[in-house]
């Protein structure tokens, strides 16, 4: 549904401004709910799993791999800005695995990775976020409950960053909360009978394919976007870069949704979105906070505001904690949990 708006101040009068109302098939955000919600699960899901065998399925080259802390891939992702900035043409963009991915190539293998997890079907979390120590019989001791975002320890003083802050310890705002046994416990019960079912019968882990789905559906979302000439909404103006092709603008569809062709995600958001032939900026340039006319067209800002739009939506599900204001990534783990928390992020990349 479209609804005009008024209004008297404006230096495009040509233009029909107009306020999109959108009705969505679900509630839930591909990264702070689903994502960061998968991840604060691991140490329950996968207490068996052994981490040793989580680190040999990164090829070797990765850096980290010697300390036990393989690069995020959020760095990863971040390291291939530049080369696959300089190697897209027109909006086309490099494949991994046929020669042209960079860095990509340290990503971690979905089979070994998949063959080195055990998945469980935990109890639910009454009084920690955390499982019991299987040999003491009781809940983990305090050093043991602080949480971990990345390796390095981080006391940030700017607001803007205190979402990166390491260890993260119970009472602190970031700090996982307990769900509500009365909203949620039934649902987790039945949910747990299911995926108990699945392994009586010698199903696979589900962990890795789920994140190679999401990641797989997310790049068929930009792909159809930019070969068709469709912008997400990614451009410059006085408050800066605007990109709203992120992980937090697609959205876990409702099990009841209809007409989703049995995806699992969809994209939203799209108020900002434009053509190539209705995008105006081509004739415009930025004077520091100002937006000027420009000389003549610029015909290359196009392709180089899409290229930003692929690039900046991968290092969103990389786990990048820097590239949008949309999208925080916070999940903090158990320190040894970090290696696997990267390996599925690798499989999304």
């Amino acid at each position: 549904k479209w609804t005009q708006t008024e209004g008297k101040e404006f230096t495009l009068p040509k233009v029909v401004r107009c306020c999109g109302i959108f009705k969505i098939n679900g509630d839930r955000r591909l990264d702070c709910h689903v994502l960061n919600g998968l991840e604060l699960l691991l140490p329950r899901v996968c207490q068996a799993t052994d981490m040793k065998k989580v680190l040999e399925a990164f090829p070797a080259e990765r850096v980290g791999l010697k300390d036990s802390a393989p690069q995020p891939t959020g760095e990863v992702a971040s390291y291939s800005f530049e080369i696959f900035w300089h190697m897209s043409m027109e909006g086309k963009f490099p494949n991994p695995g046929l020669g042209d991915s960079s860095s990509l190539d340290v990503l971690v293998d979905a089979e070994k990775l998949t063959k080195s997890l055990t998945e469980s079907c935990p109890e639910f979390p009454m009084t920690s976020i955390l499982p019991r120590d299987s040999t003491e019989g009781k809940e983990p001791n305090k050093d043991k409950q602080k949480l971990w975002i990345s390796y390095e320890e981080n006391r940030p003083k700017n607001v803007e960053l205190l979402h990166t802050k390491n260890p993260v310890e119970p009472g602190d705002p970031h700090y996982p909360k307990l769900p509500d046994p009365k909203k949620w416990k039934a649902l987790w019960s039945k949910c747990g009978s299911i995926l108990r079912a699945h392994y009586d019968k010698g199903g696979q882990c589900l962990l890795p394919y789920l994140y190679y789905r999401l990641g797989y559906e997310c790049g068929v979302v930009q792909r159809a976007l930019t070969d068709n000439g469709i912008s997400w909404g990614t451009y410059e103006d006085p408050l800066g870069y605007h990109c709203n092709a992120h992980a937090n603008n697609l959205v876990l569809l409702a099990e009841n949704a209809k007409g989703h062709n049995d995806t699992f995600l969809a994209p939203l958001d799209l108020d900002m979105s434009f053509t190539e032939d209705n995008f105006i900026l081509s004739y415009y340039k930025m004077d520091g906070k100002t937006i000027k006319k420009a000389e003549k067209k610029d015909d290359t800002k196009w392709s180089l505001y899409l290229k930003q739009e692929a690039t900046g939506f991968l290092k969103t599900l990389s786990g990048d904690m820097g590239s949008s204001t949309g999208v925080t990534n916070i999940s903090p783990l158990p320190k040894e949990m970090l290696p696997l928390k990267i390996a599925l992020r690798d499989l999304i990349v």
